[in-house]
C-alpha cells in the first residue's frame, strides 16, 4: 500500500504545477460582479472526506435545510476554473474569500474537500485552513474501507457515481477486480493518514462521522447533530429529504466479503491501523440511544 501512497502523493502534487485554475481570467472588482455576494459568514466549516463515503448525500441534505450553506466541492480542481471566472478571482486568496461570501446562507458557509484536492489546488495542504479560518470541521470516513474500495471500483467501471431521483431497478453491471480494489484501499489509506494529520494540526475539535452512522441515523437526527456542531440557525420544522439514494447492492456486498476472505493478512493490518480512527467517531445522540435500547432488548 505504501507504493500507492507514494504514487498518489507525487501525482497530485505535480498535477498542480501543470494546471492553473485562474489562467485567462481578468480581475474584476467586487462592485462590478454580477453575482450576489452575501455578508461574510460568522460560521465557516469544512467537510474533509474520502471518496465514496457518502459526502454527496450529506451535502445535498445539508443544502436542503437552507441554513447549513451549500457545502459543495468549490475547491475541486474540475470546478474551480468556471467558478473562479464567475466571481472574477485571479488568485486563490480572492477565490476563497469570494466563494465564502457568495455561498453563505444565514451566516454559515461550508465546503467539502478531499486531501487530494488540497494537494491539487493549494501550495500547502493546510493553506485552505489558513485562508478560510474555519470555525468547525467535519471529518467523514467509511468504517468498511473494503466496501468503500469496491464502490470506487464500481464507479470507475460503470461511470456511475450517484443514484439520484426515482428508483431504478437495473444497475450497471461490474466485475470483481481484486487488483483494483487493493489499489483503491491503498489510496484511501493514504488519504486517511494525511487527512488525520491535517485534522490534528488544525486546532479544531472535529465531528468525526462515518458513512455507516449516516445510514443508520434518521435524517432529522443527523441534521440536528450537524447543526449543533456547526452552530447554525434553527433548522426547519419539517426536515428535508435528500434525492440521493444508495447505489451499492448485493453485488457490492458479495465482492467486499470475497476480497476480505481472500486477503486475511491485509484485513488484520487494516483493523490495527484504523482502530483508533473508527473508535474515535463522534456519537450521534439519537443513534447512541437507539443502539443502547436495542442492546437492552437483547439481554
Amino acid at each position: 500500500m505504501w507504493i500507492e501512497s507514494l504514487k498518489a502523493e507525487a501525482y497530485y502534487r505535480t498535477w498542480r504545477l501543470r494546471h492553473n485554475p485562474f489562467a485567462g481570467i481578468a480581475p474584476v472588482a467586487v462592485s462590478d460582479l454580477r453575482v450576489r455576494l452575501r455578508p461574510y459568514p460568522d460560521r465557516r466549516f469544512l467537510i474533509l472526506f474520502t471518496p465514496r463515503s457518502g459526502s454527496s448525500r450529506l451535502t445535498d441534505l445539508m443544502a436542503r435545510t437552507r441554513v447549513l450553506s451549500h457545502p459543495g466541492e468549490s475547491f475541486a480542481p474540475g470546478h474551480m476554473p468556471t467558478m473562479a471566472r464567475e466571481v472574477g478571482a485571479t488568485d486563490m486568496a480572492t477565490y476563497v474569500a469570494r466563494q465564502t461570501w457568495r455561498h453563505a446562507t444565514k451566516g454559515v458557509y461550508g465546503a467539502e474537500i478531499t486531501y487530494a484536492h488540497l494537494l491539487q489546488g493549494f501550495a500547502r495542504p493546510d493553506q485552505l485552513f489558513t485562508m478560510l479560518r474555519p470555525t468547525a470541521l467535519i471529518w467523514l470516513i467509511r468504517e468498511n474501507i473494503v466496501a468503500q474500495a469496491v464502490s470506487a471500483s464500481r464507479m470507475v467501471q460503470t461511470g456511475q457515481a450517484h443514484l439520484v431521483g426515482p428508483a431504478r431497478e437495473k444497475h450497471e453491471p461490474f466485475r470483481y477486480d481484486p487488483q483494483a480494489i487493493a489499489r483503491y484501499v491503498g489510496r484511501l489509506r493514504w488519504m486517511e493518514r494525511r487527512s488525520e494529520a491535517l485534522v490534528q494540526r488544525s486546532g479544531l475539535v472535529p465531528m468525526r462521522l462515518s458513512y455507516e452512522q449516516m445510514v443508520a441515523t434518521a435524517d432529522a437526527d443527523l441534521l440536528a447533530a450537524l447543526s449543533a456542531h456547526i452552530g447554525s440557525a434553527p433548522l426547519p420544522e419539517t426536515p428535508p429529504r435528500s434525492v440521493h439514494r444508495k447505489l451499492g447492492d448485493d453485488l457490492n456486498i458479495a465482492y467486499s466479503e470475497r476480497f476480505q476472505a481472500s486477503h486475511p493478512r491485509l484485513m488484520r493490518r487494516l483493523d490495527v491501523e484504523r482502530a483508533a480512527l473508527v473508535a474515535g467517531l463522534t456519537p450521534i445522540p439519537a443513534l447512541s440511544a437507539r443502539m443502547a435500547e436495542r442492546a437492552k432488548t437483547r439481554q
